[in-house]
């Protein structure tokens, strides 16, 4: 190889490396601070009617009480308050229930259930039932930006011994996802508790659809019931996967740049 054709072949080599640091530094470094939104499922008693309150963590929570079909809980602010374009549409009708008697989750723990261990949220629940409706009821999460991917939290829980579960199905542009969520049973949970007291449901990296919404549908798979008490929303950030092409490159031009020095003629 002559001594031009080695330096074009480093030229190529350092510019192609260059690329890829470019690329990799836009995927590894988010444009800005991702957005977590947490949505309480339940009634005006726990802990209010107000739209939204701030727990003791001092996370903001939206609060959704109105159960009724085509009721929209709109511009839901994220943990630190600040407002947004996403909401929350009810496509069908939701039962409405909990308490301390109606086999809320009073005292949730945060070792089991981080930030959502908050017993407003998690002693009051929406819940579907087979005898209304045999398909589930459905909610639309609205208002998504289509350029981002989200990632979903949703729990149910109900304390009693009987068997009962949710079927969550979530709907986005990159597909259709379900997971099974055992929320209620005779020592389901942990310490021996009668209910879910320790298992959140998680979808990652969920695309809106054409729409720009991601649609969740509720169903009992498990008994006759089944219960959403609260919902997280994430905004997804890229995993550093990058990373690995980084060094690869480094390392490439390295060698590149050894070979072709080794190949030129001494004088």
């Amino acid at each position: 190889m002559s001594r031009g054709e080695s330096m074009k072949l480093c030229s190529r080599i350092r510019a192609w490396w260059g690329i890829g640091l470019l690329v990799a530094a836009a995927l590894l470094t988010p444009s800005a601070k991702a957005a977590v939104f947490f949505v309480d499922f339940g009634n005006s008693t726990y802990p209010s009617a107000a739209s939204t309150y701030v727990d003791s963590n001092g996370n903001t929570w939206n609060n959704a009480i109105n159960a009724t079909a085509g009721s929209t809980l709109s511009n839901l602010r994220n943990t630190d308050g600040a407002a947004s374009s996403i909401g929350v549409y009810n496509v069908e009708n939701f039962g409405v229930n909990g308490g301390a008697g109606a086999g809320g989750l009073v005292t949730p723990n945060s070792a089991y259930l981080g930030d959502f261990a908050v017993s407003s949220a998690t002693i009051d629940y929406w819940y579907v039932s087979d005898a209304a409706d045999s398909t589930g009821r459905d909610l639309w999460i609205t208002g998504l930006d289509p350029t981002r991917a989200y990632n979903l939290s949703l729990f149910g829980s109900r304390a009693i011994a009987t068997s009962r579960g949710a079927t969550f199905t979530v709907t986005g542009g990159n597909g259709t996802f379900s997971i099974n969520q055992l929320q209620s049973g005779t020592d389901i949970g942990a310490d021996g508790y009668d209910g879910n007291n320790n298992n959140i449901t998680r979808f990652m990296y969920v695309t809106p659809d054409a729409n720009n919404r991601i649609a969740i549908n509720i169903n009992s798979y498990v008994g006759d019931l089944g219960y959403l008490n609260f919902l997280g929303l994430e905004e997804a950030v890229p995993e550093p996967s990058t990373a690995l092409f980084l060094l690869l490159g480094g390392a490439l031009f390295r060698y590149a740049r050894k070979r072709q020095l080794s190949q030129l003629p001494l004088r």
